[in-house]
């Protein structure tokens, strides 16, 4: 019977720490009222199509965003709470979604670590109160990227061969990549691609590299393999479906929404909010290459002091190949998943820290996959310790020693001569020990 402690444990968790922060607070910055109002405009007027705002075109952001608001406002009445509950719930299912990957990739304590420290991380906790769409976005992206990954870690030939992907399962990816552009536009599908698709060449490449037999110098065994596994990973992708099935989801707004603005909304969307954001600082929100590292610093509080440490220790052990293939391949899945949101947004002229929030269930992983793994092995070591200690003293010869110590010394309260005599009294008792120990072996 499958154990639903974790699952639980994280429900519980989050929604405690969600609930927390969603009082009726007043909107704060100015995208939070600009979106409520968008969207409280499509309830009053019925067109959910064309995202209006002061009887003027917004064409800042696509409108799934405005659709989830629009219908929280339908079922709860108009308010701040209802605003901000898409961001709530779409935070809680991107901490099932870590839960889930630690769960099948590691173990369940990693899963739930890695769920709790998304959820209790600083810049997460600020957005999945916001009326806005970067917590929708990223629970979008990490689904895609999970489901995506875990056909290909599954099965115990994931260390040889490559699963290609199921059509039913590229047909969901695919889906949840169109709600994704509809949500932020293409970052929603060129963001997750972009993780995957270098990951799964790099798997594909690593076991063509693997399954050469001759002895040639590695960097000339590599770039043989390369090319091959290029081709390996567009079959194993089924770029084709995801892109069909991501259009199927997208293209109907997208076209609607141009009929009915003649394409003025695209246009300003696309060349103004995607080509102009990247190639020039928008309303004063620039910043240098470093910005976006350093915000994740910030943002990830309290857990970014251990992700360094946590990134440093995932680079060796997937260099030395120091753990299974899934943990190796899903730690290097991590490492592509971060390295790509944060280096690709540190490109843009315009940034802003919530642009790569997409990155820290990645981040959450790290650390949680890192952490366990340490506190493990200190569990280990400590085994080994008593093992040793016990084999050196005779099977048993500590415990029963210690246990007969009633009641149990308190260390702190014993003076120096008083700490003495008890560790004297405990070499005579070994040695009386292990001397009955000889005698039964002679008798």
């Amino acid at each position: 019977m499958q154990d639903r402690r974790p699952l639980i444990i994280v429900l519980v968790a989050s929604i405690a720490s969600l609930a927390v922060g969603i009082v009726a607070t007043p909107f704060w910055d100015e995208d939070e009222p600009r979106f409520a109002a968008i969207a409280r405009t499509m309830v009053e007027t019925g067109d959910w199509i064309v995202p209006m705002f002061n009887d003027e075109l917004a064409v800042d952001k696509p409108v799934l965003m405005h659709w989830a608001m629009a219908a929280s406002y339908t079922l709860f009445g108009t308010s701040e709470i209802a605003a901000r509950l898409p961001a709530a719930i779409a935070t809680l299912l991107t901490a099932l979604a870590l839960l889930r990957a630690g769960t099948r990739w590691f173990n369940s304590t990693t899963g739930i670590v890695a769920a709790l420290a998304y959820v209790g991380c600083l810049l997460v906790g600020i957005e999945a109160h916001a009326a806005t769409p970067d917590a929708i976005l990223t629970c979008l992206t990490t689904w895609a990227t999970v489901l995506f990954a875990e056909a290909l870690l599954a099965g115990p030939d994931a260390a040889a061969c490559l699963t290609k992907l199921s059509w039913r399962r590229a047909a969901v990816i695919g889906g949840l990549l169109g709600l994704a552009v509809v949500c932020k536009g293409p970052i929603g599908f060129v963001g997750p691609l972009a993780v995957v698709l270098p990951w799964t060449w790099w798997l594909a490449t690593q076991r063509r590299v693997d399954a050469t037999t001759t002895s040639d110098h590695p960097a000339k065994t590599w770039l043989a393999a390369a090319v091959p596994a290029a081709w390996d990973t567009i079959r194993t992708a089924r770029l084709g479906m995801l892109t069909v099935a991501m259009l199927a989801v997208a293209a109907p707004w997208y076209t609607a929404v141009s009929l009915r603005t003649n394409g003025e909304w695209l246009n300003g969307f696309f060349f103004i909010h995607n080509v102009g954001r990247f190639v020039a600082p928008m309303e004063r929100h620039g910043g240098s290459v470093l910005l976006h590292p350093l915000a994740l610093l910030v943002g990830f509080f309290p857990w970014s002091c251990f992700l360094p440490l946590a990134i440093v220790v995932t680079a060796w052990r997937v260099w030395k190949r120091a753990d299974s293939a899934v943990c190796r391949h899903a730690l290097g899945l991590a490492m592509v998943w971060l390295a790509v949101w944060v280096g690709g947004f540190s490109l843009s002229a315009t940034k802003l820290p919530n642009y790569v929030l997409p990155a820290y269930p990645a981040a959450a992983l790290l650390v949680a996959a890192v952490g366990v793994a340490a506190a493990h092995r200190g569990m280990k070591e400590g085994d080994l310790i008593e093992e040793a200690l016990n084999r050196h003293l005779g099977l048993g010869v500590f415990e029963r020693l210690w246990e007969n110590q009633q009641p149990d010394p308190d260390f702190d309260a014993m003076g120096e001569d008083e700490l003495m005599n008890w560790v004297v009294d405990l070499q005579h008792g070994i040695r009386n020990e292990r001397r009955k120990q000889a005698r039964a072996r002679r008798t």
